[in-house]
């Protein structure tokens, strides 16, 4: 064995293997957890040899400590199935092979499984080594025999970032083969073989196909190995919506290997959707023959590796839903049931059924068997997944909406991705979805900070908030570590003329952050709409003190108020802070200080934040006021650029220059 990091899987392995073999020989590479201690407990002799990026080297390091005669490898996410370990014995009394042939049953997350067989058990006085950095390729075997001897190999069957890590090892691992040994089809197949897993379609179908190729040009092609590789090469395509190049590398690979189900197995897909009934059924019956050679007689089994293993309920149903397409009514019936009984759940097949009709457009029936579907398996998250898709197909916003708190209280780990779902909405200018998934995560975890803060940054462009204001309010109980969070969400709520609540937001924006001139001056706006105007100036006073300018003028009429909000307005306008510099300016015209530099002000402020048009309406109101005004001119013409009229900026500036 070679290990690393392995303390989770080893006791396992080693558990599973212990009473077949003479020694246990372990290469550790690095580990920093307690694998050596799991090792030794086992008996294993322990060798230590630093990480190389090749995983045969440090196997080969561990067959030169082996001292048996035969010597067998596993991976400590590999067991022994009990009930087979004996044969182990058993196999090599046999004098006519170097070599033992091993049944792997690979388990995936969701509970797929797919099955190949592999040698594992060698003569250990022949020269048998391995070579190839990642995927180990025997040399030196000459004869081999298939014994019964299974393998559960878990590997495929672990956490998405351990998955992630292990990927991402393997594809910088192989790539440094191709650029080695760029010939090499073996390469670009398990290159390929990575590219599914993820699955990333486009590059594994790419390398599939050069591996074919190459091994074409070696007279290789025709060799077991590439079965898998024009596998990978069909389905890849199949999934991209190339149906005739999928079928084109169907029809050479069965040329070649006439009894691989996964070929026969893609071949069906191709038929049913090019509703094609006669290759569909001639397909379907080679590969529930294969299937049955594979389940119940072992001894033609033979070399294979077959990733549909687990599968052979699909092609009932395939051959269930053409019937279907037939009006074969009793035919159909039949065959849904044969894949209601051989399908590992029952939900997968009201699943499917449910997909497929969401595909073709009647959601009537899709609706149907998807609530079948959950009903079955309620803590499918893909299942959820459709039922959302579903309801965004309906128009239903909240079912919709229903379905997205039925994840989070089934999967309350899928928090962060809807996080980061909504980031992305807001990037890519999706508000709608963006608000529906912060409206379901608000319903599951009402005071989740990062969700309102989300929710704050959204309600900023939207007009109507009467939804959203009941979520807004579980800002205020954590308002001491969201100042400027709190802050902000009263100033929006005070443009969109929501007056009370703003005022509770500000109010307590400023006793946790008094020297915030922008939410003195929002409290100024709403005591100016209440008809409070003493606490309307004490407000503005604060504000002016805040910015270093006391003002100790008295206030005899109104305009005059208004000419100190429009101060205000311009020693807000050059520190950037243009939303509130807005305000000011908006409170001066209220306050009927309808002067030629007010317009102006408020046209800046508003080009700034890309409110075009209300922009051009006020430096036209300004110019109105003042006519002639090279400087107002100018800055119309600068606003007519940013809004793409090329003719009326060169009129305003032409007209500027000439002032």
């Amino acid at each position: 064995m070679i290990v690393k990091d392995e303390e989770e899987s080893l006791p396992r392995c080693l558990s599973s293997v212990k009473d077949y073999v003479d020694e246990i020989v372990v290469v550790d590479t690095g580990s920093t957890d307690r694998t050596v201690e799991i090792a030794r407990r086992f008996g294993a002799q322990i060798y230590h040899h630093p990480w190389e990026d090749n995983f045969s080297k440090h196997r080969n390091q561990s067959i030169s400590y082996a001292t048996g005669d035969w010597f067998m490898y596993l991976d400590a996410d590999e067991e022994i199935v009990e009930g087979t370990g004996p044969l182990i014995r058993e196999a090599i009394q046999n004098q006519k092979v170097d070599s033992i042939t091993f049944e792997f049953i690979s388990l995936y997350a969701g509970g797929k499984k797919s099955f190949h067989t592999q040698q594992r058990l060698f003569r250990n006085d022949r020269g048998i080594h391995f070579e190839g950095r990642i995927h180990n390729r025997i040399v030196g075997v000459k004869t081999t025999c298939l014994y019964p001897i299974k393998v559960l190999h878990h590997g495929y069957n672990v956490h998405h970032e351990k998955a992630k890590l292990k990927h991402e090892r393997r594809i910088k691992i192989l790539k440094r083969e191709i650029e080695d040994d760029p010939q090499n089809p073996i390469h670009h197949h398990y290159l390929a073989a990575s590219y599914l897993s993820v699955p990333d379609y486009e590059q594994a179908a790419q390398e599939a196909l050069s591996a074919i190729d190459l091994a074409d040009k070696r007279g290789e092609a025709g060799s077991f190995f590439y079965a898998w590789t024009h596998y990978i090469a069909a389905a890849s395509l199949y999934h991209l919506g190339h149906l005739e190049r999928a079928q084109k590398v169907c029809r050479l690979g069965l040329d070649r290997f006439p009894d691989d189900p996964d070929l026969h197995f893609v071949s069906c897909q191709i038929a049913f959707d090019q509703k094609d009934g006669v290759n569909l059924e001639k397909h379907a019956a080679r590969y529930l023959a294969l299937h049955d050679e594979l389940t119940y007689k072992p001894e033609k089994r033979g070399m294979i590796h077959c990733v549909t293993f687990d599968q052979a309920w699909r092609i009932w149903w395939f051959m269930a839903m053409n019937d279907a397409r037939g009006g074969r009514q009793q035919d159909y019936e039949r065959k849904l049931n044969r894949a209601m009984e051989t399908a590992p759940r029952r939900s997968e097949v009201y699943h499917t059924t449910g997909r497929y009709y969401m595909g073709s457009g009647d959601l009537k029936k899709a609706s149907t068997e998807l609530d079948r579907a959950f009903g079955e398996d309620p803590y499918n998250m893909d299942i959820i997944y459709s039922q959302i898709e579903l309801f965004i197909h309906l128009g239903d916003e909240q079912g919709e909406i229903n379905w997205w708190q039925e994840l989070l209280k089934r999967f309350p780990e899928s928090r962060l991705k809807m996080l980061q779902e909504v980031c992305k909405a807001f990037d890519e200018q999706r508000t709608p979805d963006a608000r529906k998934l912060l409206k379901a995560l608000l319903a599951r975890w009402p005071q989740d900070k990062d969700a309102l803060r989300l929710m704050a940054e959204y309600v900023r462009e939207k007009e109507d908030l009467t939804d959203e204001v009941a979520y807004l309010r579980n800002l205020l109980p954590m308002a001491r570590d969201e100042r400027d969070l709190i802050i902000q969400v009263g100033l929006v709520l005070l443009r969109k003329n929501f007056h009370e609540e703003a005022r509770d937001f500000l109010e307590k924006g400023v006793a946790l952050k008094p020297d915030e001139p922008a939410a003195h001056l929002g409290l100024a706006t709403i005591h100016w709409h209440r008809g409070n105007v003493e606490l309307c100036v004490a407000e503005l006073d604060q504000v002016l003190r805040l910015l270093g300018k006391p003002c100790k003028m008295e206030i005899t009429v109104v305009e005059e108020l208004g000419a100190i909000c429009a101060l205000i307005g311009e020693l807000l306008l050059p520190n950037g802070d243009i939303d509130a510099a807005v305000m000011a300016y908006e409170m001066a015209l209220e306050m009927n200080c309808h002067l030629t530099h007010v317009y102006q002000g408020l046209g800046l402020a508003l080009k700034e934040i890309g409110r075009l048009k209300e922009s051009l309406d006020h430096l036209q109101t300004a110019l109105r006021l003042s006519p002639n005004t090279s400087e107002v001119l100018g800055q119309m013409g600068d606003v007519y650029r940013l809004m793409g009229n090329m003719k009326a900026a060169e009129f305003c500036y032409h007209k500027s220059q000439s002032i």
